[in-house]
């Protein structure tokens, strides 16, 4: 439907591509993600496990991190033996 727009070009904002509703939700999708984390990151319960050094609770938030970061059920271990593989 873009076949008038040249290719490559420099994309802005407003270009046509970044119209597509499943690219729009995967925007709002990471915005909501990297909120998330940011959270987690400076939440009270990482600084009182840190402080603590509480392993158990620094488990406990690495893998809600997890799953914020790279979906549900997927470990980093997964993520990269995925990346090994598939490139």
């Amino acid at each position: 439907p873009h076949s008038y727009l040249l290719v490559p070009r420099l994309l802005t904002p407003r270009d046509p591509l970044f119209s597509y509703p499943a690219l729009k939700r995967g925007l709002v999708r990471r915005r909501n993600d990297e909120e998330r984390v940011k959270q987690i990151l400076s939440s009270a319960e990482l600084m009182e496990a840190r402080k603590n050094r509480d392993q158990v609770q620094m488990k406990t938030i690495l893998e809600e991190m997890n799953t914020v970061v790279y979906g549900e059920g997927v470990t980093p271990q997964i993520r990269e033996d995925f990346l090994m593989q598939h490139g």
